[in-house]
């Protein structure tokens, strides 16, 4: 894959983008279902921090890992999934 592929999937990605507002149009809730979105201040690979990481509906429950968790430490793309303990509040 070339870099001019990669480059282009990973600005569809952006908030504000063709791609994106397409995906969006009509919403991506369903009545009856409640939604949880986290995300980490730190993540600048897929879901920066700011409109990137959460979903603007009011079914939508939008929350900062290091504000759920202040004591855990750092997170970010590279970490979330290998920390060595259990975060807690």
């Amino acid at each position: 894959m070339g870099t001019a592929v990669v480059v282009a999937a990973a600005l569809d990605c952006l908030a504000g983008s063709r791609v994106t507002r397409a995906i969006l149009n009509g919403g991506v809730t369903v009545p009856g279902v409640v939604y949880s979105v986290l995300a980490t201040r730190g993540d600048q690979v897929l879901t920066p921090p700011g409109p990137a990481s959460f979903i603007d509906d009011p079914r939508v429950e939008n929350d900062y890992f290091e504000d759920l968790y202040p004591r855990a430490g750092l997170a970010d793309h590279a970490t979330s999934q290998c920390s060595p303990t259990q975060p807690s509040g």
